[in-house]
């Protein structure tokens, strides 16, 4: 069958047209930027600092320098964790320095102007790198032994029964209960606190859920949460479905 040439050519003109216009709406819909970033571990030293109890000099060149291999790397965003266990890698009157970064909790830096976040976010920023502030919202301790706790830190400030109502022990940690609206108002403060006087790109919530289940414990057993499961004022029948639903409150 012979096909007229100005009819080939008609259909390769619609097909390029077609292409054309698929290559543009696929344009249009790119960001206008890709996110590259890398996640900077502050618990149990993992990626930084190198080890608790640095100078704040020595804090300023060890992230400069992870900064700098992240640059080269094309990276344009970096997330580091500043509350990972009730804690924090930035001043505040109402949570304790992380014993991470200053090797116990609530212990002073060498030098007491020195604010670790707003370091970091400067130094960040002077590179054209987005600085996100990651938070361990529910993990309230990273070692069972309360007595190394600083004062701020509500399972040592708080009165006992009030205690039974924010915490709980599983396994070798304790937990912010999500079931407590105070727990819910008292993390919704660290983070406005954050966000309102320091500039940073993003919040990042991990471990955002109840614990993973250990080996021979029964989460159950720690949770002393029936009663405010029986009582509440929601259309949960399943205690595991409530729970769930905490976490999005």
């Amino acid at each position: 069958m012979n096909i007229p040439l100005r009819l080939l050519l008609l259909f390769f003109s619609v097909f390029c047209l077609s292409q054309t216009v698929m290559h543009a709406q696929k344009a249009s819909q790119s960001p206008p930027a890709e996110l590259r970033g890398a996640w900077v571990a502050t618990v149990a030293n993992i990626d930084f600092p190198s080890r608790p109890g640095l100078s704040s000099a020595e804090i300023k060149t060890e992230f400069d320098s992870l900064l700098d291999i992240l640059k080269a790397m094309n990276m344009n965003a970096v997330f580091v964790q500043i509350r990972p266990a009730g804690d924090a890698f930035y001043k505040s009157k109402t949570v304790p320095l992380s014993k991470f970064l200053v090797g116990r909790q609530g212990a002073m830096l060498d030098d007491s102007l020195f604010d670790p976040l707003e370091y970091m976010i400067k130094s960040a920023h002077n590179r054209r790198i987005e600085f996100h502030a990651w938070l361990n919202p529910y993990r309230a301790t990273f070692d069972p032994d309360i007595s190394a706790l600083d004062s701020l830190h509500p399972l040592r400030s708080l009165p006992d029964r009030r205690k039974a109502e924010w915490f709980y022990r599983y396994g070798r940690k304790w937990y912010f209960n999500p079931a407590s609206s105070a727990v819910r108002q008292y993390l919704t403060n660290v983070v406005r606190d954050i966000v309102q006087r320091y500039d940073v790109d993003g919040i990042h919530f991990d471990d955002y859920f109840y614990p993973y289940k250990e080996k021979d414990l029964n989460l159950d057993d720690a949770l002393d949460d029936y009663d405010a499961f029986a009582s509440g004022d929601h259309e949960f029948t399943d205690i595991g479905d409530w729970r769930r639903n905490n976490i999005n409150l």
